[in-house]
């Protein structure tokens, strides 16, 4: 709890942050975990669980299309095969809210010697809690 208070004294008293809002839910699921025997830690909880990332998952329509591309040498295509290994370095990139049903993540990266862009485009769910996956390819720069 002095922790909580910490976060609002320097955030919102002496500073100018817009969590105020955040602050005081993990001061409360703190006072709420004194009433609850065995329970602690509520406030550090509800921080994690509000900076955490949306659990995402693949459109039937974007696996199709990785299935179906073209192979370059027999292999898949990179552009839109690049490894899922990726994903998180891109999820880090630039957002981009193009409307509210669709965001598009970008990161400047190179496959296989050739510059470009890795654009993953995201729907999100009513609930915030989910992204779905439309789109994901390499856009490579143009020569």
């Amino acid at each position: 709890m002095l922790y909580d208070l910490y976060r609002i004294g320097a955030d919102n008293i002496f500073g100018d942050c817009d969590n105020l809002g955040g602050n005081l839910g993990a001061l409360g699921a703190d006072v709420a975990g004194i009433f609850i025997p065995g329970v602690t830690g509520l406030g550090v909880a509800s921080r994690v669980a509000k900076g955490a990332a949306p659990k995402r998952i693949y459109s039937a329509r974007e696996l199709k299309r990785r299935a179906d591309s073209p192979k370059v040498n027999n292999v898949p295509n990179p552009n839109h095969n690049f490894p899922e290994s990726f994903n998180s370095d891109i999820f880090k990139g630039t957002k981009t809210k193009v409307s509210d049903n669709y965001t598009l993540y970008t990161k400047p990266g190179n496959i296989n010697g050739r510059s470009g862009t890795f654009e993953i485009g995201v729907k999100p769910s009513a609930s915030g809690k989910t992204e779905v996956i439309t789109h994901r390819f390499f856009r490579p720069d143009k020569k």
